[in-house]
Formats: C-alpha cells, sequence, structure tokens
C-alpha cells in the first residue's frame, strides 16, 4: 500500500510545512537544561516564578522546576518563559567550586560557608560544608547564595 495525505489537504502543502523553519519572535526563543528562566504564572497580574529549565520537550514546549518549592510543571509553552531581569549576582546558578553560603536557619538568618561540589539539572546543588568538611546532597537553589567576603579587622580598629 502507497501513503496518502488527505484529500482535502493538498500534498504541495504538506510538503512546504515540512522543511519551513519553526516560527521564530521576539518571545519564541529556544531554551537549554539548566537555564534559568521566569515562568508566567497569571497573564492578567504578570506574575512571574523563577524556575529552572530540567526538560526540552520539543515542539517549543518544556519541563521547569519551581526553584521556590521543587515542584516541576511539564509541558510549559516557550512564550510563557522568559530569561530573569538582569542584576548584579547571578540567579541561583552557580558552578563546581563556586564559594556560597547555605541557609541553615531562616528565621534567625544563619548562614554556613561551602563550596559547590555539583549542580545538578533539577535547580539543585551538592554542597562540602567549609567548617567540617561534611556533604550536602540536593540542596534547593533558594538555600543557596553567593559567599560574602570576610575581612580580618585587626585589634584596636
Amino acid at each position: 500500500p502507497t501513503l496518502s495525505a488527505p484529500r482535502h489537504f493538498p500534498l504541495a502543502v504538506l510538503a512546504v510545512m515540512l522543511f519551513l523553519p519553526p516560527p521564530r519572535g521576539p518571545r519564541a526563543e529556544g531554551r537549554e537544561v539548566g537555564e534559568v528562566v521566569e515562568r508566567l504564572l497569571d497573564d492578567w497580574s504578570g506574575v512571574w516564578a523563577l524556575a529552572i529549565v530540567c526538560a526540552v520537550c520539543g515542539n517549543d514546549l518544556y519541563d521547569v522546576r519551581y526553584c521556590d518549592d521543587g515542584r516541576v510543571e511539564r509541558h510549559v509553552q516557550g512564550a510563557e518563559l522568559r530569561k530573569p531581569p538582569a542584576s548584579d549576582e547571578p540567579l541561583f546558578r552557580w558552578r563546581v567550586g563556586d564559594a556560597i553560603e547555605r541557609l541553615l536557619d531562616d528565621i534567625s538568618d544563619i548562614w554556613a560557608p561551602a563550596v559547590v561540589c555539583r549542580a545538578s539539572t533539577d535547580g539543585s546543588y551538592d554542597v562540602r560544608y567549609a567548617d567540617d568538611g561534611r556533604l550536602e546532597v540536593g540542596v534547593d537553589c533558594s538555600e543557596l547564595r553567593s559567599r560574602k567576603e570576610r575581612r580580618e579587622v585587626p585589634e584596636g580598629v
């Protein structure tokens, strides 16, 4: 048996559709796994949430993991994602070997110095604490920040 297009859909149109590049517009950017993005949560109020792309599904659809609660949302349209606004400090994006601080107690605002040992595509990090060398696996990106430089002040100053 031979394959044929439905009679109501001309073969020439099918051929053109197969070879046309996907439409590109100002909001239709390709994303990569591990990329930090913002996801539009509510069109009316313009609320955006910080997330990390954890899978590229094709057809401009992506799976994203939210940085605040770690929840994964599947098949998010590319038009509902954007790059986060520029800032002086990278948004939840560290590399292996980066000096960071890990939030230990959010009520008392206690942070412990650590080093990134592994970055996962789900937005979590493995960190090794500077004080005792202990390794913690799967730390959520919302509980990390860049380490503040500390300067020793001589006595009597």
